[in-house]
């Protein structure tokens, strides 16, 4: 049984290392899933992680620091570098793929393998292997709220990163913070990068999302959203559209089907047995006139008919049930058509011939069934005593001055006009 040597994979241990298996899940990050580098162990709850996964996880949560594990509440200043736990890590993965090999080479071999194959000398020059570096001091933590973009500026150059400038005060600000981050980060692992190597890192990662920011505006802008909209909403909005498209498309082929069945076949049809065609009759009309006594009233015009047809021939309303129809009432209305009007003056309603100029107030026939009652007028009440409003006396209504102390009446010498509404008319 062969088994390939892969660093990266903790699940090539057969099963009768287990053991080991379960030695190579302790000494991998629980944030990154990779073997710890620069392992920091926190001082409350005692956890190790890679330094530079929890510093910016620590970064990421801001005032709400906590372990990424228990969740216990900590800080940049509550890491402390684990160097022996990062010394057994490299032991632990020089020692892997020969463990492997050893294991796969004495299932054919039975008991009489050795470890003789496994050289110390490489362990040992593995584990001690470290390079120099001029990163010897930490950063402190920089508060950005009261900088000026000259001064963040400044920071940045003293860094060494003008490679990003020019550029957005948020971006100096993440840059910075990140460059921070990797700084203290090295000083918590043997084999630490060396300052060129940190801003080169922090100029990559600051080019990447340049590069995706501007192809997230490329995509919004060619889907027609706004910059701070989600691209998931032309997602939605593009399927309603073809739907509603699919839909369209559907409905005009269904009725072009439907006028294709229901056309009729000219040849089939004859002058003689070919129906009339329906004749719209004309809706009567309603304007305001004005009657013989100047008042505005109702007026409506009949032409004979009592329907209202629509353009295609339908009835527009039920129509009303009237009487049959006598021959005087059919020679008077065909003589021309009447108009209807209520005289205020009058208090009764009249009929005006349009042709004879005829006025009478008997309803003629063809208003026989659209005769309607007078409006019933409330009697106006005026007031036959009124209050004196200094001695509170009430006095009689032809009484201008108050009986007793001789104050003028308030009411006014004409009663109020009021003013009829359209609507009664």
């Amino acid at each position: 049984m062969e088994f390939e040597a892969d660093d990266d994979d903790e699940w090539v241990w057969p099963n009768e290392l287990k053991e080991a298996r379960l030695m190579e899940g302790i000494l991998r990050c629980q944030v990154c899933g990779e073997f710890l580098s620069g392992p920091v162990l926190l001082r409350e709850c005692r956890h190790s992680f890679c330094s530079e996964c929890v510093r910016k996880h620590l970064l990421a949560r801001g005032t709400n620091g906590c372990c990424p594990e228990c969740k216990c509440a900590c800080s940049s200043s509550d890491l402390i570098p684990n160097r022996p736990l990062e010394q057994l890590v490299g032991f632990f993965r020089a020692l892997k793929p020969k463990v492997l090999h050893l294991a796969s080479t004495s299932q054919g071999s039975g008991d009489g393998a050795t470890l003789a194959s496994l050289s110390t000398s490489d362990l040992t020059d593995t584990a001690t292997a470290s390079t120099s570096t001029d990163i010897t001091a930490r950063m402190p933590t920089t508060s950005y709220n009261f900088l000026k973009d000259s001064q963040i500026r400044q920071l940045l150059k003293s860094a060494g990163l003008l490679a990003i400038l020019p550029t957005s005060k948020d971006n100096m600000i993440t840059c910075h913070k990140e460059y921070t981050m990797l700084w203290n980060a090295q000083l918590d692992t043997i084999n630490p990068k060396n300052a060129s190597q940190v801003r080169a890192e922090v100029v990559t990662k600051f080019r990447q999302r340049q590069h995706e920011t501007a192809a997230k505006a490329s995509t919004r802008r060619s889907l027609g959203l706004r910059p701070d909209d989600p691209i998931e909403k032309a997602i939605t909005r593009t399927s309603a559209l073809n739907d509603n498209f699919r839909k369209l498309a559907q409905q005009v082929k269904a009725q072009k089907a439907n006028a294709a069945t229901t056309q009729p076949n000219p040849s089939a049809a004859s002058p003689s047995t070919a129906s009339p065609a329906k004749t719209p009759s004309k809706a009567p009309e309603v304007s305001p006139q004005q009657d013989v006594g100047g008042d505005v009233a109702r007026s409506y015009i009949v032409d004979g008919t009592d329907r209202n047809l629509m353009p295609n021939g339908d009835l527009r309303f039920l129509p009303r049930e009237l009487p049959p129809a006598t021959p005087a009432a059919t020679t008077t209305a065909a003589a021309g058509p009447w108009r209807h009007l209520y005289s205020n003056t009058l208090s009764k309603p009249i009929f005006v011939h349009s042709s004879t100029a005829q006025v009478t107030d008997i309803p003629p026939p063809a208003f026989a069934s659209m005769t309607k009652p007078p409006p019933i007028k409330r009697p106006m009440e005026l007031p036959t005593k009124w209050s004196c409003a200094r001695c509170t006396l009430e006095n009689e209504s032809h009484v201008d001055t108050c009986e007793a102390c001789g104050a003028p009446t308030t009411r006014p010498a004409r009663p109020k006009r009021s003013r009829q509404s359209k609507l009664s008319l």
